[in-house]
This record gives C-alpha cells, sequence and structure tokens, in this order.
C-alpha cells in the first residue's frame, strides 16, 4: 500500500468515524418522516464504509492493485492525530448537542494532569528504544486519561443509560447469594465475560466504570500489538493501528465505552479479529467462544468463522472447532445456567423485546423496511445478512478476508434487529479493523496464517435513550 492508499484508507475510516458519531445528529435533530429516512440512509452508508475500510475493494481497483501491502504510516503521524483528538475531546462539551458526550466539561485538575501526563509521553518517545512501545504506551494513557475525563463529567447516578446500573444490581444480588439474572423490569441480560468484569470494582465499593477504563487501556495496548503487520519496521504503524487508534479515541466512542457495557465487547471482538487473521483454528475457536460468551450477538461471527474452517480444515475438523468453541462459551455461563436453567435461558436470550417504531427511527436499523412484509423480518433477514458473508469467508483467500466477511455479516445482522443502540455497531468496527493484511516499508509480505493453516499464504449517544430501555 503506497502512500496515497494510506491516506485513503484513513480518509475512509474518517467517514466510518463521522457516521457512527452522526447517527446521534439525525436522531436529535431530525423528526417525522425525515429522521426515518435520515436513519436509513446513514445505516447503509455505514454499512458500506465499513466494507471499504475493511476491504479496501474500491480503492484497489481505483489504483489497479491486486494487493493492499506496501508501506506503514510513520509514528509521527500517530502521535499529530493522537494529540489532535486530545484536543477535540478535551473541548467534547461543545459537541453535545450533535453527538453521545457529555454535557459538562471534566474538572480541571484531573485535565491538567492528563494533558501533563501526555505532554511527558510525547518527551520519552523522542528518545524511546522502541517507537512502537512508546505509542502504546501513549495511546493507552490517552485511552484511559480521555475515559477518566468522560467518567468525572458523567457521575455515575446521573447516566442516561441503565445497562450499568442494571449489572451493579445484578451484582449485589450476586453477593447477597441470589440468582444475578434477574426478571424484573428491565431484565439482566448480560452475559458472564460483561457482567463478570465489573465484578472487582463492585466488591471494592468502587465506580464500576474503572473497568471501562482498564479495558480501554488493554484495547489501545492491544490494538498496538495485534495490529501490526510481520516485517513492518518498528518506526512504522499499519494503517489498521492508526485507524484503530482515531476511533478508540474520538470523543463519541470515549463516551460510549467508559458509560456502557460495551469495553469487553469490543476489546473481544479486537481478540477474535486477531486471532482469525493470524492465530491457528484452535485459537480462532478460543476467542469465538470468548467472544460469544461476552455478548450474545457475537454468535452472528460462528456460521461465518465456520464455513472457514469447512473450506481449509474440511467438515470433520469443523464440527471439531465448533464444538470447541461451544465448550469455552458454556463453561463461561455454565454456572448460572445450571443454577436455574429456566429463567437464564428467559432473560439473557428471550427477554429482548423490540423498541417502539417512533424510538427505532432514526437509529441504525433498517428493520422498519420490511415490517408488516416479510414474516419473522428479523430472524429471517438476519439468515439473509449472515449467509452470504458465510459464503465469502468460504472463498476468501486469506484470514484477513474471513475477518472482513465477518464485519460485514454482523454489521447486516445488526441493522436488522429489533432493537438498536449506536454502540452496538462498535465491534464492528474493530473487527474491520482487524481485517486488512499490510506490511512493512521494506515491501515485504509478513507472513500470514489462513484460517486453519500454519504456513504462510499470498493475500489476495443522543445519549443512550433516557428511558430505561431493555438493552443487550
Amino acid at each position: 500500500m503506497d502512500g496515497m492508499m494510506n491516506g485513503y484508507r484513513f480518509a475512509v475510516a474518517l467517514v466510518v468515524a463521522a457516521l457512527f458519531a452522526g447517527q446521534n445528529t439525525v436522531q436529535i435533530h431530525l423528526h417525522g418522516a425525515s429522521r426515518t429516512i435520515g436513519g436509513y440512509v446513514v445505516s447503509i452508508a455505514f454499512l458500506a464504509a465499513v466494507a471499504e475500510f475493511a476491504t479496501l475493494g474500491i480503492g484497489r481497483r481505483l489504483r489497479n492493485s491486486t494487493t493492499i501491502d506496501g508501506r506503514g504510516v510513520p509514528t509521527r503521524a500517530a502521535w499529530a492525530v493522537a494529540t489532535v483528538l486530545l484536543v477535540v475531546d478535551l473541548f467534547a462539551k461543545k459537541l453535545s448537542a450533535y453527538i453521545a458526550v457529555p454535557h459538562r466539561p471534566p474538572p480541571l485538575w484531573p485535565t491538567v494532569a492528563v494533558v501533563a501526563g501526555w505532554v511527558a509521553i510525547l518527551a520519552y518517545a523522542r528518545r524511546a528504544r522502541s517507537k512502537r512501545v512508546a505509542i502504546a504506551i501513549g495511546l493507552s494513557w490517552l485511552a484511559a486519561g480521555t475515559g477518566l475525563l468522560v467518567m468525572l463529567a458523567s457521575p455515575f447516578d446521573r447516566l442516561t443509560g441503565d445497562m450499568l446500573w442494571n449489572i451493579n444490581r445484578a451484582l449485589n444480588a450476586l453477593e447477597a447469594g441470589r440468582f444475578p439474572y434477574l426478571d424484573a423490569p428491565p431484565p439482566m441480560p448480560y452475559l458472564s465475560g460483561t457482567f463478570l468484569a465489573y465484578a472487582p470494582p463492585h466488591r471494592l465499593r468502587l465506580d464500576l466504570r474503572l473497568t471501562n477504563l482498564v479495558l480501554l487501556a488493554v484495547t489501545a495496548a492491544a490494538a498496538s500489538r495485534f495490529l501490526a503487520p510481520s516485517g513492518s519496521r518498528d518506526d512504522e504503524l499499519s494503517t489498521s493501528q492508526w485507524a484503530f487508534a482515531f476511533f478508540l479515541l474520538q470523543p463519541t466512542w470515549v463516551a460510549y465505552e467508559v458509560n456502557t457495557q460495551y469495553a469487553p465487547t469490543v476489546l473481544a471482538s479486537l481478540i477474535l479479529g486477531r486471532a482469525v487473521s493470524r492465530a491457528g483454528p484452535w485459537g480462532q475457536a478460543l476467542a469465538l467462544g470468548v467472544a460469544v460468551g461476552t455478548n450474545q450477538m457475537l454468535a452472528a461471527s460462528a456460521p461465518i468463522l465456520a464455513a472457514s474452517w469447512a473450506r481449509r480444515s474440511g467438515g470433520r475438523k469443523a464440527l471439531a472447532l465448533t464444538i470447541g468453541s461451544i465448550a469455552v462459551f458454556l463453561a463461561m455461563i455454565g454456572p448460572f445456567l445450571l443454577w436455574n436453567p429456566r429463567q437464564f435461558v428467559a432473560v439473557a436470550f428471550l427477554a429482548r423485546g423490540p423498541l417502539p417504531l417512533e424510538v427505532l427511527s432514526g437509529r441504525f436499523t433498517l428493520l422498519p423496511l420490511s415490517l408488516g412484509v416479510v414474516p419473522h423480518a428479523s430472524l429471517v433477514l438476519s439468515g439473509l445478512a449472515i449467509a452470504p458473508a458465510a459464503w465469502f469467508a468460504w472463498r476468501a483467500r486469506s484470514g484477513a478476508g474471513v475477518v472482513a466477511a465477518m464485519a460485514l455479516g454482523l454489521g447486516a445482522a445488526l441493522l436488522v434487529q429489533p432493537s438498536s443502540f449506536s454502540h452496538y455497531v462498535m465491534p464492528v468496527i474493530a473487527l474491520a479493523a482487524a481485517a486488512p493484511v499490510e506490511v512493512g516499508a521494506a515491501g515485504r509480505r509478513g507472513p500470514h496464517r489462513a484460517p486453519g493453516r500454519g504456513r504462510g499464504i499470498q493475500p489476495q449517544m443522543t445519549p443512550i435513550s433516557q428511558m430505561k430501555e431493555k438493552d443487550q
């Protein structure tokens, strides 16, 4: 990928980020039919932008290139972009009428501490032995630091969404020896990988969002490590690393990661994407089981990945890998499933009711277009979204192609669910960032593990609704 293609991909990332943040603008400032139509336009444009970000299909055709590898991005560019994003985060209140960010400015002295820490890291980076380690430290600091400022500007008891309140209530029940999957309105549907991630701060009687701050830092560090192509230079980043850092630090993303329960899901999605693009089949099976045990919606990736296993490893091996993933998933939910199977299944898998059409209007959704036309519309359309993604994964010549198929299949399936919140699409973006195959400045094609292979191959918040709504 030459310098022009690097710039092109980052421009596509800007479009993805703008559409992700802009959905709130549609929901806040449009009304009636215009809001409904605006929601459809943003939804279709978002999925198309994610597809281009993950595959660069149009960009490669315009450049008349069959590969998407080439020179990386100098780390100094990442430092510059991160600094700009820090400034935007500090003044995010000015954007609160348009995107999901806190309505209050962060406190002064924590802001000074975050900025001072960033300046110190910039000074350290100039003489750091490893530029990549320095950028990982810096991005982790910024992710956790900007998250802390969001947390301090948004008191826990005044959050507009009910997700973390619901988890706190369930952890109270668990500590008291009662079944935590409560069916009292609103039901508590979050699986173990999400629900139990908040147990440590709850046990210490601290703000549950401390878990999100830690996971923000870990996700930034993981992206710096996982998305680095084999053979790349230490003073360069892949555009996946660069773009994911941009997503992770933009104000809307930070606000959703801090004030919702989606930080574990984003990290699990990133790990899943990395496993499919680089790890062997059993590593992929493990990552898939953990991902689904974190968020039920990531089960949409299972048939897509299974199609890849079947093509590359054969039906018998694919069945074994699928059973392995299911075993990991059951190990995560097993204690609660055995404790009260009927209530667990009812609350975790069956309790999610549809949002009213007037609430669904303007969100990331296409479902209302089919209501009254397609019987069991959400279920049927989910299958129609996943089937072509599985076919694409079957034909993909690299793990990166399979990850792209998973991102698009999940994204399309989310657009036809009976409920929709902006943060639902964050794992789609995380998977898309893990998809492309890139190498460093030397122009060498780094080794790449195809699914099921060990050898290298040639790769071709409006803020969250103020109603107490059920969320998953």
